[in-house]
């Protein structure tokens, strides 16, 4: 049973960070209130898709290249004309200071737990970028899992006490955007570096041959956090830079069957962490009328399914990515009963003209669940291209109990969600703004598209998603 959280408990309080000289933001009365937490619960972070760009200024390529990854942020620090991105363009470093500097005054008032990075850690084209700015192709491996090592130190460096668990993306690869290799220096070079890989042998030694791992969970006794790499079962992946032969999805996915059998045998349960999630790309459907995009490969994506209804009475959650956009997916059993949601936590980098966010998750600290959540959000992007133009303002944009109006967050929470989002106009809207973080953009799910997406969030087979979306989008109540 989920612990029930009512709105008192979780109060939602969109109020603007004033500004202060100490440290450039300071969070609100009303903000610092907004997160309380019961006995028994505890909060961590989410990061998801951060895509550094070390290229936005170019003038300072040269010397990253011959510099040692610890001396990074010295160079970057030296930069003195860059502001924020522009809608479109991956995360700088301006950004990405601000980010964890926002990140780490919720966590002096909330104190999290551990940290959560759903994979994307590098800007998209990243060879093509280092090319473009006169890098040689004999060094790009090397300069690569610098990026990388720059990333995950700025990240552990910013929550020295916290453990950090790191999930790969698509984008996180040497050999070029969905082509990662197994066993490859840059998975090898990040099993070396992270603190939690470090503590465990088994799962250094699986990171470091697939990206993927299983650990215990550092908070909830009995439960495991199993890290999948997803980007091996993903419709676009290819192998085009391995010496191995075989299939490394067909392998990742007999080893997650091995794990689940082992916790059930020793009455564990299981959280999830991937990047790209099952299921289908709303997005792309829209556009394709009533064809659907699936994002894994069929023969993964049916055995995935058939391994986690097989287990289902194991799960608690799962936490995605790579969509960019703050949605949720479904996982019900086969007589239709939800037993987990997968949170799409929204993007940093605001590439896809979302604005930039991050997730403070609320969870039961003795079954494991997700009770609700917090999405915190860069109000005024537009107005920070130009730096010390104006102080970013970070805001909590809202909590999931108190914006859909739920009594408790989790499988029945999203699924009564998505119900009203297909049966009420208000909550539509509503989520279409929360879809890309409150955008000055369209929001993709406008006009009649809408039903593209909420049938995505329960239909993870080609098969269903046919059926909803290709029904009439017409709500009762409009």
């Amino acid at each position: 049973m989920h612990s029930l959280v009512h709105a008192s408990f979780f109060l939602i309080a969109v109020v603007a960070l004033a500004a202060d000289p100490s440290n450039g933001q300071r969070t609100s009365e009303a903000e610092a209130q907004s997160l309380a937490v019961a006995p028994g619960q505890g909060t961590f972070l989410v990061l998801s898709d951060i895509h550094f760009n070390p290229f936005a200024n170019p003038k300072l390529v040269s010397e990253l290249r011959s510099a040692d990854a610890m001396r990074w942020g010295h160079i970057f620090d030296s930069d003195l004309d860059g502001g924020f991105p522009e809608y479109g363009q991956d995360t700088n470093y301006a950004l990405l200071q601000s980010v964890l500097k926002a990140a780490r005054r919720y966590q002096s008032i909330h104190h999290y737990d551990y940290v959560l990075v759903t994979g994307d850690y590098l800007a998209h084209a990243f060879s093509d970028k280092y090319r473009e700015n006169g890098g040689d192709d004999a060094y790009y491996a090397v300069f690569v899992v610098k990026t990388m090592t720059f990333l995950s130190r700025m990240i552990e460096e910013s929550f020295p006490s916290l453990p950090v668990y790191v999930v790969l993306g698509n984008n996180d690869s040497i050999c070029g955007d969905y082509r990662q290799s197994p066993g490859d220096e840059l998975l090898r070079g990040m099993a070396e570096q992270s603190r939690v890989l470090a503590r465990v042998s088994e799962a250094k030694s699986d990171f470091a041959v697939g990206g993927f791992y299983a650990v215990p969970h550092p908070t909830v006794p009995n439960e495991e956090l199993i890290v999948l790499n997803t980007t091996f079962w993903s419709n676009l992946y290819e192998d085009g830079c391995s010496v191995n032969a075989g299939s490394p999805g067909k392998a990742e996915l007999k080893w997650l069957a091995w794990k689940l059998y082992q916790a059930r045998a020793q009455k564990k349960t299981v959280s999830l962490l991937m990047h790209i999630p099952p299921g289908i790309d709303a997005y792309q459907s829209a556009q394709r009328a009533c064809d659907p995009a699936p994002l894994w490969k069929a023969e993964f994506a049916s055995e995935f399914d058939g391994l986690i209804k097989e287990f289902h009475e194991l799960f608690r959650d799962v936490y995605v990515g790579h969509l960019h956009m703050d949605d949720f997916r479904l996982f019900e059993d086969s007589e239709g009963a939800p037993f987990a949601e997968a949170h799409v936590v929204p993007a940093v980098s605001p590439v896809y003209r979302n604005n930039p966010a991050f997730e403070i998750a609320l969870y039961d600290k003795h079954s494991g669940y997700l009770v609700n959540y917090a999405i915190v959000y860069l109000t005024n992007l537009e107005r920070l291209q130009k730096k010390n133009q104006q102080a970013p303002t970070w805001s909590v944009e809202y909590s999931a109990d108190a914006a859909y109006r739920l009594r408790e967050y989790g499988p029945r929470g999203a699924k009564e969600i998505a119900e009203a989002i297909r049966s009420d106009s208000d909550t539509r809207q509503r989520f279409a703004r929360f879809y890309n973080v409150m955008s000055s953009a369209t929001s993709p799910v406008s006009g009649s598209h809408w039903l593209s997406f909420t049938c995505a969030q329960t239909e993870l087979s080609e098969e269903g998603y046919k059926r909803c979306s290709c029904a009439v989008a017409v709500a009762p109540n409009e």
